[in-house]
This record gives structure tokens, sequence and C-alpha cells, in this order.
């Protein structure tokens, strides 16, 4: 299937209307920022940087798995959803929220 790959070290990643199957974002130092994104399957790791933003559909609709070090995060692990959300920081915070279609 299709699968897609962002990867940076201190630039911020930004997805706007981002539509795929699968993605994996990586960060540094850089935040990820959110809007609108769909996605099948879509992990995100930073070091340093923040996660934010809106994903496409319901809670209920994710899997979602959190790690952080020393971060904080308004998601909680857990769900039973067709889609995966896995998120994980060393320091970097966590904000999500989901938009009903």
């Amino acid at each position: 299937g299709d699968k897609t790959d962002i990867a940076s070290v201190s630039g911020d990643i930004e997805l706007k209307a981002f539509s795929t199957p699968q993605a994996t974002i990586a960060s540094v130092s850089g935040d990820v920022a959110l809007s609108g994104t769909d996605c099948g399957k879509l992990s995100i790791s930073t070091t340093s940087g923040d996660v934010s933003g809106a994903l496409s559909g319901a809670r209920e609709d994710y899997r979602v798995s959190w790690s952080t070090t020393s971060g904080d995060s308004n998601l909680q692990s857990g769900g039973t959803g067709t889609r995966v959300l896995d998120v994980s920081t060393v320091s970097g915070d966590c904000y999500i929220t989901f938009s009903d279609r």
C-alpha cells in the first residue's frame, strides 16, 4: 500500500488536509502540526518537538498509543478503532483533537 515518510531535524512539519493510508513522521526538535489529517495508520515521534492539531474522524475510530519521558499529553492510550495513532516523544508535548467528519 501507499506509505508516506516525513523526517526533519530542526524544521517544523505542518500537514494540512493531508490524506494517506499510512504515514511515519519523525522530528528531532521541530514541532509537528496536523490539520484535517486523515490516515489509517499514523506514527509520530519527536525528541523535543511538540505534536498538535486535529485528526479526521472520531476518537472511537482510533487505537491510540502514547508514550513520553517527560512530555504532557491530552491523549490516553487505548481504544478499539480500526485506525492507529502512535505518538512518542522524549520531552515534547502532545495535544491532539478529533473532528468527526
